[in-house]
């Protein structure tokens, strides 16, 4: 008695079908993988211009950063930036509870404490451009981190401005 296997016909049918069933697999995992690694890189980016975002507003709120330094420091603490990085700050009155783009500004030489300064961080992130796998944006920019922060004015000094 032979211990070799025994081919039938039917096992001959069967031949080649774990290459393709392998096929078939691997274009959703790569598509799920590449995935992944595209809006964990979105996320990381996107939570360090929020991070920019506050740092920015908290220096601003003391008078402590002039226009330049205020992009020089957002710039800093934005991460996988592709291009530049676009930052505004602008002085509202502190009477209001919520900040909007429709909100009334003030301009230089009309801010006091108590008021609110928002500053707005804009940039594009890395983008891997993987077919077929969306990535969030804003303003209809692909991979756009559009990130904004609002905090009291606690002092005023002569960097207390609009930019």
């Amino acid at each position: 008695m032979s211990l070799a296997p025994r081919w039938s016909p039917r096992h001959r049918v069967e031949r080649g079908s774990v290459t393709v069933e392998f096929a078939l697999i691997l274009i959703p995992f790569l598509v799920l993988l590449f995935g992944m690694v595209q809006f964990s890189i979105w996320f990381f980016s996107a939570q360090s211009g929020s991070s920019a975002a506050r740092e920015a507003a908290r220096r601003s709120a003391v008078g402590d950063l002039s226009c330049a330094q205020l992009a020089v420091n957002a710039t800093g603490n934005a991460e996988l930036v592709q291009g530049g990085v676009t930052v505004s700050r602008t002085y509202y009155d502190g009477s209001y509870a919520t900040v909007s783009d429709s909100t009334p500004t003030k301009g230089a030489g009309q801010v006091a404490v108590g008021d609110n300064v928002r500053v707005l961080v804009r940039y594009r992130t890395m983008d891997l451009h993987f077919p077929f796998i969306p990535i969030p944006s804003a303003g209809g920019v692909r991979a756009q981190i559009v990130e904004s922060a609002t905090v009291r004015v606690e002092s005023v000094t002569a960097n207390t401005v609009p930019c």
